[in-house]
Formats: C-alpha cells, sequence, structure tokens
C-alpha cells in the first residue's frame, strides 16, 4: 500500500506528519516516551515539521502530487483515443477493413505506442492496470474531519474489447472496425470516471488551501513551550537541596 500523507501507529508509538510524496519509510518505532510527552495538539495545523512547513501545506502537497498523478492518467487515455480513432480512418474512405490498409510496420507502430502508453508510471506507481493493484492514498484532515481519497491505477488492461486491440495488433493480425469503436468507448468511460476524480481533488485542494488562509489570519495563540528536562531536573535539585523558610512564629 502506498501512501502520500498518512497517522501511522507502530510498535505501540503514534507518528504523525509528513511521509513523504509517495510511500517513503516511516522513522524507527523504538519506544521514546519523551517524544510522546512533546506530542503536539492534532488539531493544530499551524504546528510546524522539522522543515517549517505546516500540516496543512503537507496536505495540500498530497493533492497537488495526487492531481499530477490523475491528469497523467487522463493525458494516457486521451493518447489512446487519438491511437485508435486513427486507426478506424481508412474505412471512412470505403475500406471494409481499417486496419488491412496499413502495413506491417504501421501496425507495429500502433502496438508499441500503445503499450508505451498502459506501461507508463508515476513515481513507481503504475497508472494503468487491471483493476486488482493496491491503490495510493491520501489521508487528509478536512475542517476536524478525517478524509481518506484512494487514488487507483486506471483498469484500462482489462477493458475486453481494449484488450482484444492490443493482442491483434501484437499478432499482426487485421482488427475489425466494432472492436475499435468498442475500445474507444471503453476509454471514454473510463475519462469520465478520471475526470470525476479529479475534479473531487480539486475539490478538496480548494478547500484545504481557503482553511489555511483562515489560519493564517487567526491571532497566534500559541501555548509557551514546557521547560527543558534539565531546567526541569535543575528546579528540583534546588528545592530538595536549599533549605526552606519558615514562617514567623508570633511569641
Amino acid at each position: 500500500m502506498r501512501t502520500f500523507h498518512t497517522h501511522i501507529k507502530a510498535c505501540g508509538v503514534a507518528y504523525e506528519g509528513h511521509v513523504g510524496s509517495v510511500g517513503r519509510m516511516q522513522p524507527s518505532c523504538v519506544h521514546t516516551p519523551s517524544s510522546l510527552r512533546k506530542k503536539e495538539n492534532p488539531h493544530d495545523h499551524t504546528a510546524r515539521t522539522f522543515n517549517g512547513l505546516s500540516a496543512i501545506d503537507i496536505m495540500l502537497r498530497s493533492l497537488e502530487d495526487g492531481l499530477l498523478y490523475i491528469r497523467r492518467q487522463i493525458s494516457g487515455l486521451s493518447d489512446s483515443e487519438v491511437l485508435l480513432r486513427e486507426m478506424i480512418l481508412p474505412a471512412q474512405s470505403g475500406c471494409k477493413d481499417p486496419v488491412r490498409a496499413y502495413p506491417t510496420s504501421k501496425r507495429k507502430f500502433f502496438f508499441e505506442s500503445l503499450s508505451s502508453i498502459t506501461e507508463g508510471e508515476h513515481k513507481s506507481f503504475p497508472l494503468f492496470g487491471y483493476g486488482h493493484e493496491s491503490p495510493m492514498r491520501i489521508h487528509l484532515r478536512v475542517k476536524s474531519k478525517r478524509v481518506t481519497e484512494t487514488l487507483s491505477p486506471v483498469p484500462l488492461l482489462s477493458q475486453a474489447s481494449f484488450r482484444s486491440v492490443c493482442l491483434t495488433l501484437g499478432l499482426n493480425e487485421d482488427v475489425g472496425r466494432r472492436v475499435t469503436e468498442a475500445s474507444i468507448n471503453e476509454i471514454l468511460n473510463l475519462m469520465l470516471a478520471t475526470r470525476c476524480k479529479e475534479d473531487r481533488l480539486l475539490d478538496l485542494f480548494s478547500e484545504l488551501d481557503l482553511q489555511r488562509k483562515q489560519t493564517q489570519l487567526l491571532p497566534d495563540n500559541k501555548k509557551l513551550p514546557l521547560p527543558s528536562f534539565f531546567e526541569t531536573l535543575k528546579n528540583r535539585f534546588y528545592k530538595s537541596v536549599l533549605p526552606r523558610t519558615r514562617p514567623v512564629v508570633p511569641v
């Protein structure tokens, strides 16, 4: 399972914050009680991480990466549609078989182009698949509510007509016009679903961006930092060693 941004609990210790753009390894799960005492308020979205970014900034970066992944899928679907429409162009000129009008080198070109599109990746994660691949997840907190968005490879390779077109071209054989047109319809349906996902991520991005702007306008009401460990130890030592003043008792 790959994630953009998540909250993970391992070995009894909760780790919160940025885990990288895509599936970066978590910190060591060694039990450190001192880190638990310094745990920040999970509702404080203005808390800064070690790199100076707030939690909202990290979530926005994750959404930007997710949008890039979705848009690369849409681009691949659009290129596949263009190739399939070019394959049926000879049929409009009166040819019975759309692919027979092309030489062997042209069929090989179509096959290699479709293969290059379906093998596309984004940060080692496939753009297209069969529908059973593990999705990436974007974990967000919008208006104090946890929201999880899943980003899965588009199941283009499991579409019957598109798979038939690729296998037939791979064997350098003729592809019927009906199969090609049915494959174009499959691609259009997948593109519609992918664009709906893009609109969903854009809405979340706008909502988080507005939340960040509102947070920046609020007064800084953060609590003062707690004294360090050595300062606390020094105060306890002074209290135990130095004599205490006793109240004056009237004679």
